[in-house]
């Protein structure tokens, strides 16, 4: 038994170690010409390889978005292409609905909290504006990344993408409805932390007005909240 688990500790010992760096950096973010907080505008931070994968480097992630209390949380999501997200409704005793308009169009259905979990495997590379056909409070947006490198960006600006691949890579910074910024290109290599130049993000207000899915408006009812 001491011979087997002594040998074992060998092989691991000997194991290849796959090499890593990290990339580090600082986002400033701009509305209207003056410096506003990071913290509660959903920043993030993914790694564009300057070679995309051959395939969806997703594939076999799951993540879950959950509806509780009449909200989405989490409200803002970045996940790799070919990731599967859930839609798991934690509210006892109510109806949720899950869909987007954004091409490809999806209409989820309606579940409760007894029901089979939604589930969708997000192939396109691009945002959606996910959205609840009955309560119009409940948004989300998903971001779909051709990268597992996606970090979100801390109340200072200060961000840190770690175990990242040896290569030539250039940071992204996004945020809802805002347009995204691009670092220039930047080598990672084997043990070190590459630190990517300072990058303004021009913060345009979160759009998340939206009409029911057969595009009607939604009916007023009791304790109905304006979108965010």
């Amino acid at each position: 038994m001491r011979r087997a688990a002594l040998l074992l500790l060998l092989l691991l010992g000997n194991a290849p170690v796959t090499p890593a760096g990290a990339v580090s950096g600082t986002v400033v973010v701009v509305h209207e010409g003056k410096r506003v907080p990071v913290e509660g505008n959903y920043v993030h931070v993914y790694l564009r390889p300057a070679k995309l994968p051959p395939k969806a480097p997703g594939i076999g992630q799951t993540f879950d978005v959950i509806q509780k209390d009449k909200q989405f949380d989490p409200h803002v999501i970045v996940v790799p292409k070919g990731a599967t997200v859930r839609f798991p409704n934690k509210d006892t005793g109510e109806t949720h609905n899950v869909f987007w308009s954004d091409e490809p169009h999806k209409d989820l259905g309606r579940r409760t909290a007894t029901d089979p979990v939604q589930t969708y495997e997000f192939d396109d590379a691009q945002e959606f504006s996910v959205y609840c056909d009955i309560h119009q409070q409940m948004w989300a947006k998903i971001l779909v990344v051709d990268s597992t490198y996606i970090a979100k960006v801390d109340k200072d600006g200060h961000y840190t993408i770690p175990n990242v691949a040896p290569g030539t890579y250039q940071v992204v910074v996004w945020a809802p409805s805002s347009t995204p910024v691009v670092s220039e290109k930047l080598t990672v290599t084997d043990g070190q932390t590459s630190i990517a130049k300072e990058l303004h993000l021009q913060l345009t207000p979160l759009k998340c007005q939206h009409n029911r899915k057969d595009g009607s408006p939604y009916p007023p009812y009791a304790g109905q909240k304006s979108p965010c």
